[in-house]
C-alpha cells in the first residue's frame, strides 16, 4: 500500500526496458542474469502481466511502477526492468507498451517453434504432478500429436483470447515481432536467437548489454532457470510436418528482421 501511495504521488521508476517473451525462451534466464549487473536493478517479481491483464484498470500505472524500486535505488544511471513473457504473444501489448512509453527499449527471445512448443507441452504435462491447485488446473493431458492436429484444424477460429496456451500459435513469430516493429523504432528492439544465448553466452550477454548502454566488460555468470523435465519425444512424422508448416513464417520473419536463425529449416 505504501509503494501504490508513492506512486500515486508521481514519486515512482519506470523501466528503461522490458523482456517481452517468447515463453520457453530463456526469459526467466534472462532476467535473474540481467540482475547481477550493477547498473541493472530488476522489478520485485519477474512476470507483472501489466499489460496483457484484462482484469486491471490498464491505465493505472500506479499498479505497475508499485513493482519496480524507488527512485533512490536507482542512483547513477542504474535502470530498472521487468519481463513478462506472453506480452510477445498478447495482440495488444505492443500498443500498450508504446502508449505508456514511447522511448522504451525491448528485448525478444524467441526459440525454434517448435522445440518451443514441445517445451511447453512438457511443462504443461508436468503440472499434473505439482501440488499447485493452480498449476494442476492449467496441466495438460492430451498427447502432442493431438494438440498439433486439433490447433491447426481449429486455426481459423483461435485465437489469444479462447486459446492462450497457443502451442503451436505462439511460434508464429514475424506477426508478434511486426507489431513491436510497427509501435517501435528498430533500434529500439533487440531480438535475440534462444540458442545463441544458451551457446554463445557471453557474446550474447555483450550484445545486451551494448543495447542498453552499460558497461559491457561485465562478466555474467550463466545461472539456468526453470529448466523443463521432457519425460517423451515428439513423434518424427509430427516434426517433419510442423518443419514445413513453419518454414514460410519462419522465412517472413528473417526477411523482417534481416537476419536469419539456424533452425535447421
Amino acid at each position: 500500500m505504501i509503494r501504490r501511495f508513492i506512486s500515486s504521488l508521481g514519486y515512482f521508476s519506470e523501466p528503461s526496458f522490458i523482456i517481452v517473451g517468447a515463453q520457453k525462451a530463456g526469459t526467466s534466464s534472462l532476467y535473474q542474469n540481467l540482475a547481477q549487473h550493477p547498473q541493472l536493478v530488476p522489478a520485485l517479481t519477474k512476470e507483472i502481466h501489466y499489460f496483457d491483464n484484462v482484469k486491471i484498470n490498464f491505465g493505472d500505472t500506479s499498479n505497475y511502477h508499485k513493482f519496480f524500486p524507488l527512485p533512490h535505488k536507482l542512483y547513477k544511471n542504474k535502470l530498472t526492468f521487468e519481463a513478462t513473457p506472453s506480452y510477445l504473444y498478447h495482440p495488444l501489448a505492443a500498443e500498450r507498451i508504446a502508449q505508456y512509453k514511447p522511448n522504451i527499449k525491448i528485448i525478444a527471445i524467441i526459440r525454434e517453434p517448435i522445440s518451443r512448443a514441445f517445451s511447453a507441452y512438457s511443462m504443461y504435462s508436468n503440472f499434473q504432478q505439482s501440488q499447485s491447485s493452480h498449476k494442476r488446473k492449467r496441466s495438460e493431458r492430451r498427447t502432442f500429436k493431438e494438440i498439433v492436429e486439433k490447433e491447426i484444424s481449429n486455426w481459423e477460429s483461435t485465437n489469444w483470447y479462447n486459446n492462450p496456451w497457443g502451442y503451436i500459435r505462439r511460434g508464429i513469430y514475424f506477426d508478434q515481432v511486426e507489431k513491436y516493429l510497427y509501435h517501435f523504432t528498430r533500434d529500439q528492439i533487440l531480438i535475440l536467437d534462444y540458442s545463441s544465448y544458451v551457446n554463445h553466452f557471453e557474446t550474447t550477454m555483450k550484445r545486451i548489454a551494448l543495447f542498453l548502454e552499460i558497461d559491457f566488460r561485465f562478466k555474467f555468470e550463466n545461472r539456468k532457470q526453470n529448466s523443463t523435465k521432457y519425460f517423451s519425444e515428439p513423434d518424427p512424422d509430427i516434426i517433419d510436418y510442423l518443419k514445413s508448416f513453419y518454414k514460410p513464417f519462419n522465412d517472413r520473419l528473417f526477411e523482417s528482421i534481416e537476419e536469419r536463425f539456424d533452425w535447421g529449416y
